[in-house]
């Protein structure tokens, strides 16, 4: 009998709050750069059957995209607890330019789909 290891892996959001000098948000206008800067909007824990890969981190980041842009949206089906406190929480949709790092995993959402960076030294 073989048994299912699962893994527990810790997903953070970063909002891109940087904006050009008339308050326009840059990152959902030219994506993600490392010089940008970010601030946390949402930490949780998310669990993982098997060995964790690279198409199961794309697979959490794409959950994350769901949820914090439609998540707490009742057309979508039940909302979500975590997208409901995100929203509570004043955040706006995830976004261009945007993070989401999945274990020691740092992602950016990009025009289409996701782009594997380095996590920027401001959150280091």
């Amino acid at each position: 009998m073989n048994a299912t290891t699962t893994a527990t892996i810790t997903v953070s959001v970063y909002l891109n709050t940087t904006e050009d000098w008339a308050g326009r948000p840059i990152g959902m206008m030219d994506g993600f750069d490392p010089s940008h800067t970010f601030a946390k909007a949402i930490s949780y824990d998310a669990e993982l059957a098997g060995a964790v890969d690279k198409d199961k981190l794309m697979t959490v980041a794409e959950r994350a995209f769901f949820l914090f842009n439609v998540g707490d949206d009742p057309s979508f089906g039940t909302p979500d607890e975590l997208a409901l406190e995100y929203r509570r929480n004043g955040h706006r949709s995830l976004s261009v330019g945007d993070l989401v790092l999945v274990g020691e995993s740092c992602l950016a959402v990009g025009r289409f789909g996701w782009d594997v960076v380095a996590l920027p030294a401001s959150l280091a």
